[in-house]
């Protein structure tokens, strides 16, 4: 499992303002869950993150082994425990080498340039639709680019979790 934080700036009553998006993703399946989206992001939120993720029934990182991410001081000393306590170890990348955290440092990319850059949110709430609306899309929908990087290359261009065709739903309810 990889993470990252990406920063979105909002209009808000109190002016614009900067929230973070923190999303992990299951590397095997291209699989992206937002754990979080805040303005006030500190060692409280992020503590309730882990427990979230490692939460036994539900947990998006239930099962994992290993916990990527970068030197960020919002993965603290008690977000670490709290992974360990699961049993996933928090592995931390190489100062300025965003390479080492590859996957995720292209969805950052896939999900500025097909969304966060081109729209203007006004309240947190706007952001949340654009964000969900996003990972969605990149899950079910999202077509292999034209251009030489290609989208889930890794998956040997196949959409992660394609919809079904609306022919065979048809077919099935009658």
């Amino acid at each position: 499992c990889v993470a990252d934080f990406l920063k979105t700036e909002v209009w808000t009553m109190s002016g614009l303002v900067r929230y973070h998006t923190l999303f992990v993703m299951n590397l095997a399946k291209r699989q992206v869950q937002i754990a979080q989206i805040s303005c006030q992001m500190n060692g409280e939120v992020m503590a309730q993150v882990a427990r979230n993720l490692t939460d036994s029934e539900d947990g998006f990182l239930d099962g994992m082994e290993y916990f990527v991410c970068d030197h960020d001081v919002l993965f603290t000393k008690q977000f670490e425990a709290i992974l360990k306590s699961s049993d996933v170890k928090l592995l931390r990348t190489r100062v300025a080498t965003p390479q080492q955290n590859g996957f995720a440092e292209r969805f950052v990319k896939s999900i500025k340039e097909g969304c966060l850059n081109k729209l203007i949110f006004i309240g947190e709430k706007s952001l949340k639709y654009a964000v969900n609306e996003y990972v969605e899309h990149y899950h079910h929908e999202r077509p292999r680019s034209t251009t030489l990087v290609t989208n889930h290359q890794g998956l040997g261009n196949v959409i992660p979790f394609p919809y079904a065709p609306r022919n065979a739903e048809r077919a099935v309810q009658s």
